[in-house]
């Protein structure tokens, strides 16, 4: 094998999966239900109610849809989510690892 193999070999999600993140992040933040997101500091701030009305699946799947919304502007796929209420970290996804507080 060379190494031109291995520079290949990707481990970010498929791009139709970024796509159907970005619209559902974008829908969110329309709603707002997700405040203050910026890529350039990869940290969003959610609605408390909002958050306390996801089950565990839906934390995990808002909290990869924006790295995966980060990612597709290029700003690393890992993302820090607070309340934006308290500013309490709620959650944070990065290296794929994935941790709720």
């Amino acid at each position: 094998l060379d190494g031109e193999a291995y520079a290949t070999v990707s481990n970010d999600p498929p791009r139709d999966v970024i796509a159907k993140s970005v619209s559902a992040v974008n829908e969110a933040v329309a709603a707002g239900q997700i405040r203050n997101f910026t890529c350039t500091g990869n940290t969003a701030e959610v609605e408390p109610a909002f958050w306390l009305a996801l089950d565990a699946q839906g934390k995990r799947g808002l909290t990869l849809a924006l790295a995966n919304a980060c990612l597709a502007q290029n700003s690393g796929h890992r993302i820090t989510v607070s309340s934006s209420q308290s500013g309490r970290t709620l959650a944070e996804y990065s290296a794929g690892s994935y941790k709720v507080h």
